[in-house]
């Protein structure tokens, strides 16, 4: 789904690519939060986005 809404607007990504690129943002995002102790109050879409998607990783 992702990677043919990616192909409709001429950026060509391969399933594989995506999943790499999450992974990177997941293990960067994990850094972060390490050295924060709080709840996802006050943090952005993009934050509480990637902490689910961590925590499924998990």
């Amino acid at each position: 789904m992702i990677e043919v809404a990616l192909n409709s607007q001429g950026i060509p990504r391969g399933a594989h690519s995506i999943r790499v690129r999450l992974r990177l943002l997941a293990k960067t995002h994990r850094f972060k939060m390490s050295t924060r102790d709080m709840g996802q109050l006050g943090l952005s879409e993009r934050q509480q986005l990637l902490r689910k998607y961590c925590k499924k990783l998990e």
